[in-house]
């Protein structure tokens, strides 16, 4: 039984059999929680916006814009229609700092239509800026987003509700788990 789970120790059996794996081209950076038994969204390479020149790297938890423009999209390996999610993302670098979105069900990063963050009525975002929107309009002020900054966004399809936060902080005292304090109660799972 590989877990994984040790970075001093990538290989080991952890079955009691002592069956451990030799490690080669791996070092304690390439452990992640991730697993069948425990297992995340990802971005999926597939669903980026047509043509344009986005990466992604470490398994698909890093989003790279290489070039070109700041529109660039793509959805997680794990869509929502129903029910209570949440995600954050790590702000790595000043000339990439991205914008988070939710629209159609699933979370995204920035829009995947081309135009800004959360221009139609199934799209609400929150702004590298720190401007919340929905239907293109600006709907209220929240903290702007920085290097090394950890955004958050939690959603609930069932009563409609998205909530914003930095560094674990949720806007306007905001608390998903009570329902109280979101940014927006117009939310559908489309």
């Amino acid at each position: 039984k590989l877990t994984f789970e040790d970075s001093a120790a990538i290989g080991d059996d952890t079955s009691g059999n002592g069956n451990d794996w030799t490690v080669n081209n791996l070092v304690a950076s390439d452990v992640v929680l991730d697993s069948p038994t425990n297992n995340f969204a990802v971005l999926n390479p597939l669903s980026k916006a047509a043509g344009e020149p986005a990466g992604t790297k470490e398994g698909n938890t890093h989003f790279i814009i290489t070039s070109g423009s700041n529109y660039c999209s793509l959805a997680t390996t794990v869509g929502a229609s129903s029910g209570k999610w949440y995600c954050e993302g790590v702000i790595k670098a000043s000339s990439a700092i991205a914008s988070a979105r939710t629209g159609g069900g699933v979370l995204r990063f920035d829009d995947p239509r081309n135009d800004a963050i959360g221009a139609a009525a199934t799209g609400w975002g929150y702004g590298s800026n720190g401007t919340l929107y929905n239907l293109g309009n600006n709907v209220t002020g929240a903290a702007s987003l920085a290097v090394n900054d950890v955004f958050m966004l939690a959603i609930d399809l069932d009563a409609g509700k998205m909530w914003v936060g930095k560094n674990g902080t949720w806007e306007s005292s905001g608390d998903p788990a009570t329902g109280t304090g979101e940014q927006f109660s117009n939310l559908t799972g489309d």
